[in-house]
Formats: C-alpha cells, sequence, structure tokens
C-alpha cells in the first residue's frame, strides 16, 4: 500500500449510481449484468458469468456471481466515500500549526504519528 492518494480527478463525470440485474441470455446463459441507473446514461457496463462451474452448484455460484456484480456496483459510492474522506483529512491538516513546539507534547506525538503515516 502506497502512502500517495489516489487521483480522484480521473473518475469526474462517471455515474453516481449502479446497479445488478440478474440476467437469462439464451446464448451466453445466465449472469449479473451491472448496469448504470441513470436516464441519460442506461446502459450495461460489465457482465460477471464464471467460464466454468467452480462449486459445481448453481446456486452457490449465482451467490458468488452476485457477491461481484454487487462489488463493482458499489463502486461510485466507495469514490465518493473517499472524497469524503481526502476532505476530513485536508480539513485536519489544516488545523495542524507547522510548528509542533506549539502543541501539548502528547498531541505532538499523535500529529507527528499521524504524518508518518499519511507520509507528510
Amino acid at each position: 500500500m502506497s502512502n500517495e492518494r489516489i487521483d480522484l480527478t480521473r473518475f469526474e463525470g462517471l455515474p453516481k449510481k449502479m446497479e445488478i440485474k440478474w440476467h437469462e441470455h439464451p446464448l451466453y446463459g445466465a449472469r449479473y449484468l451491472v448496469q448504470i441507473s441513470e436516464p441519460e446514461t442506461p446502459w450495461a457496463v460489465g457482465a460477471i458469468a464464471p467460464d466454468y462451474e467452480p462449486h459445481g452448484v448453481y446456486a452457490k455460484d449465482k451467490i458468488e456471481q452476485e457477491k461481484v456484480a454487487k462489488m463493482f456496483a458499489s463502486t461510485p459510492d466507495l469514490i465518493a466515500e473517499l472524497k469524503r474522506c481526502y476532505r476530513v483529512i485536508e480539513d485536519i491538516e489544516s488545523m495542524i500549526p507547522d510548528n509542533h513546539e506549539e502543541i501539548d507534547p502528547v498531541l505532538s506525538d499523535i500529529l507527528s504519528e499521524c504524518h508518518r503515516l499519511l507520509g507528510m
């Protein structure tokens, strides 16, 4: 894991909401589709379907596919939460004086550890 932040500008303009839908296709078989659920872009962005029967049990395969589909569909929420966390970190950083000697020694130790962990 890196101490560098993820550049979130590359995600600007991406859909804000995705959903999953079970789809039975006569040629390609049953699978979960990850779809954008916005009226201006109502298209599927991916299909979760195994190339083989890993468990040999259809119900279990469907449960595993659903987990992966939900993970992909949660991408917009994860990006929004990461943006919120970055704002909180920036707000906290803005309250930290440059000179740690102005702060209580215990708080100074805590801030030093935060700086170490955040790569500041």
